[in-house]
Order: C-alpha cells, then structure tokens, then sequence
C-alpha cells in the first residue's frame, strides 16, 4: 500500500479534518496504527490502539487480528506522545498495547504510593482490563529527593536554567531519574510495582546536534553516569542509546518478564 499526503499533511490532521466535517466529536474517536507516523493520530483519539506487530497485512486485516485478540491488550494511561514512543520501543511488540489518557488527579506523596494509588484510579475508569500507569521522579540527592514526583511542574514552571539554580550554592549537583510502573490485572487488590533508577548529574542544557534543546522535557539536563552512554543527556542519546540505561527502560524491562 502507497500512502500519499500533501506537503505538511498528516494523518491526525486528516483525521480532524474529517471529523469536523462530519460533526463527530474528537472524544469520540477510536484510532488504530503500527508504524511511527501512527503516533501523532493515536496520540490525539480518546483511545488509540498500537499494533505492536508489523506483518505487512491490509489494515482490514490488521484490526480483525487486533480484535480477535482483544483480551491480551494492555492499557497505558498516557497522552504523552514521547512517552509512548519510547514505550513501544522497549516493549518490542511483546504485548498489544492500548494508549488511554484518563484525567486522573495529581496526587501527592511517596512515589510508589502516588503510582499505586494513580493505578487504582485507572481500574476504575477501565473495569476488569490490564492497566499499566507509570510514573516519573527527577530526583536531586542534595535535596533530599527533591522535586522528585513533581517535575513535570517544577520543569513547566522554571524551566532547564531554573532547575539547575535550584542546585547554586552546592558541591552535589548528582541526580537520579526514576520511573515506577504499576501493573494490574484488573484486580485493584493485586497492583504489581516495578522501579528503575539511572544514576547522574544536573549540568546545562545539551542535545544532539540539530535536535531541539527544549525536547522531551528535561531530558536535555540529564547527564547520565552509567553505562557507554555516561557523560551524554538523555537529549544526546540515540533512542537506542537512551533505551539501554534509561530509568524508563530498566522498569519496563521489569514489567516484560510478567509475559
């Protein structure tokens, strides 16, 4: 099959064109897809289905396969685009993987507590279906662990060059990144949790040449301290790269031998 788009077009766009046409609300829109350009329109629909396969079939063909499998789809509570990317590409195509965002509400508290508590929300909002939630900390040990959970606000709000002030005035600018995945299999009482840290440093701002320094969050101030990659942020990596010794990875990693 030979896609053809106009200069600029994409699928998601596509998409929103047609359902505007048609009145149909964007909440209201399942999507499907298997490959890269997929991401943007899955990203965009209240609940987007990743093949985790790629077997050259028609896309008929492809959704009975998806439907006749159903019951092996996992839910990830996500809306984040990079995240799922990333995701996808640890997983390998090992599970179906179904992306959901869900407004959950932002808890506070211990990480493992928020991501358990953060599951259980998710069950409800998705009876008897496997849900995995995921949960990211960027944690400075001069700070005692800090901003830990609340990055994402902290890195909104001030930005790579105000979170590297919040280390001025100490000798310990080392960090640890830290995702926790929680699994469960539709059983609120039975939430399985796995933790993966990478060891590192706080430093200013670098990213692979031609790439954007303001890319995925704070991945550019992140200078890894583990691995062949020690020395390079995240931003720096290769996906493959950043796939080997990152947090995200080493709990997915975790999660897969479940399967």
């Amino acid at each position: 099959m030979l896609e053809v788009l106009p200069v600029g077009g994409t699928k998601d766009r596509g998409v929103r064109t047609l359902l505007a046409h048609l009145d149909i609300p964007v909440d209201d829109l399942l999507a499907f897809g298997d490959a890269e350009n997929d991401f943007a329109m899955l990203e965009m629909a209240r609940m987007g289905v990743l093949v985790g396969k790629s077997s050259g079939k028609s896309v008929g063909g492809v959704l009975n396969e998806i439907y006749n499998n159903e019951d092996d789809s996992i839910t990830f509570v996500t809306g984040n685009k990079k995240k799922l990317e990333e995701v996808t590409a640890i997983l390998g195509g090992t599970v179906n993987l179904v992306s959901k965002k869900l407004d959950l509400p932002e808890l506070q508290g211990e990480p493992i507590f928020v991501a358990r508590e953060k599951c259980k929300l998710a069950v409800a909002e998705i009876p008897g279906g496997r849900v995995i939630i995921e949960d990211t900390s960027l944690c400075f040990n001069a700070l005692n662990g800090l901003p830990g959970p609340y990055i994402k606000w902290f890195s909104d709000s001030c930005g790579h060059e105000g979170l590297n002030k919040m280390l001025d005035g100490f000798m310990d600018r080392t960090a640890y990144a830290q995702t926790i995945v929680a699994y469960c299999d539709g059983d609120e009482d039975n939430i399985e949790i796995f933790v993966g840290r990478t060891n590192g440093e706080i430093v200013e701002a670098r990213a692979r040449e031609g790439e954007n320094e303001n890319a995925f969050g704070w991945d550019p101030i992140f200078q890894c301290s583990e691995g062949e990659s020690a020395g390079k942020t995240y931003a720096e990596m290769t996906v493959e790269e950043k796939n080997k010794v990152s947090h995200r990875s080493r709990a997915f990693r975790k999660l897969l031998r479940m399967f």
